[in-house]
């Protein structure tokens, strides 16, 4: 099976999907993908079936002779957004491919969204097969672009789990013993994730926060109006490889995003044990955080609801902390790589579809 995928920017936890693609079934991937964004400098190279190029090497009539060449069962774009992408799902659409559009947008009902539903058939169904939503949130607007439950796929992003879920497991012993009383933002510093509001909350909780500390890693345009201070550590932006490494450090996770489509951070830290504080906003929630299970969700935009999340989390015994730790873990298994894999190859008949060695069990990282 060849499976070609049209990429923006490409992140860390989908080429961990990707790869889990291509070691548990017989399948190549050519991927396409914009320039590294500066913000989030990954690192991605080329491995065994494989193969990744930028998009900016290739003006439109040599990236169709690329593609067409590799000759894909299976076509991926990341969006509806970039105009080549476009003419290429549209050129291997008319071929009777599946093409599948990732969407992560929640549905909103803004005029714009309005007018992207009554433009659908000419525009989308002419391109795309199928529609892959990140979630609950995203399900209603991908039946409202006019595709019926057969053509939605769901479970767009998934974690890199393996990292985290170690981690949790090598961690516990310490925290159990001694549990760490640190809150860990990880994102952008930007005005959308409401990180400002953050670190001014905490630095006016100062004489309630109970030994409590805030580590914000990230980087962004609000980064040099917060420097770091006493119970406030700045890390900066960290490689995905060194992300699981904060669980090992963090008390809970807390994203108070004004606008957060998805956050495949959520699931991470939720594979690594961590109690969750995060707004109403982020989409993931719907999946990996339960109202007073395994944290709390305070509304987008109240810094007094943030205020008093915070309050609650500090006010609770280590005992309490542990057992939503363990929930999280729990809950952050329901989408793993393997489930991802499988899901995209869902879209072609069963016939076609190979395991990679015969017998293998596929694996939950």
């Amino acid at each position: 099976m060849k499976i070609l995928f049209l990429y923006t920017e490409l992140a860390a936890y989908f080429h961990a999907c990707v790869q889990q693609l291509v070691r548990h079934y017989e399948a190549e991937a050519l991927i396409f993908m914009w320039p590294v964004n500066a913000a989030a400098p990954f690192q991605f190279v080329s491995e065994q079936h494989i193969h990744i190029h930028e998009k900016t090497e290739y003006d439109r009539p040599a990236l169709l002779r690329a593609c067409q060449a590799f000759g894909p069962d299976v076509v991926y774009v990341s969006g509806w957004g970039d105009a080549d992408y476009n003419e290429l799902a549209r050129h291997f659409r008319r071929q009777g491919k599946p093409v599948i559009c990732g969407m992560d947008n929640q549905w909103k009902g803004s005029l714009r969204q309005r007018l992207a539903c009554l433009a659908a058939p000419w525009m989308l169904k002419r391109r795309f097969s199928h529609i892959w939503v990140a979630g609950l949130y995203q399900y209603e607007y991908a039946r409202r672009l006019g595709y019926g439950p057969e053509n939605i796929l769901t479970g767009l992003y998934c974690a890199h789990l393996a990292p985290f879920r170690a981690v949790y497991q090598q961690s516990l012993p310490h925290k159990q013993q001694q549990y760490p009383r640190n809150f860990l933002y990880v994102g952008r510093l930007a005005p959308e994730k409401d990180s400002m509001t953050l670190y001014r909350l905490f630095q006016q909780l100062h004489k309630q926060r109970q030994g409590w500390k805030l580590i914000m890693a990230g980087t962004g345009p609000e980064q040099d109006q917060m420097p770091g201070l006493p119970g406030i550590e700045m890390r900066g932006f960290v490689q995905p490889e060194a992300l699981p490494a904060l669980a090992a450090e963090a008390g809970c996770l807390v994203l108070p995003s004004l606008h957060e489509p998805w956050g495949v951070v959520v699931q991470e830290f939720a594979a690594a044990g961590l109690p969750m504080l995060v707004s109403g906003a982020v989409g993931a929630r719907a999946a990996f955080v339960v109202e007073g299970y395994n944290g709390y969700v305070v509304r987008p935009g109240d810094p007094q609801d943030l205020k008093e999340g915070m309050q609650r989390i500090m006010q609770q015994p280590d005992e309490a902390l542990l057992q939503m730790g363990r929930r999280s873990a729990q809950l952050s298994l329901q989408l793993t790589p393997a489930s991802w894999a499988a899901t995209l190859l869902s879209v072609l008949p069963r016939r076609e579809v190979k395991i990679r060695q015969l017998g293998e069990t596929m694996s939950s990282h």
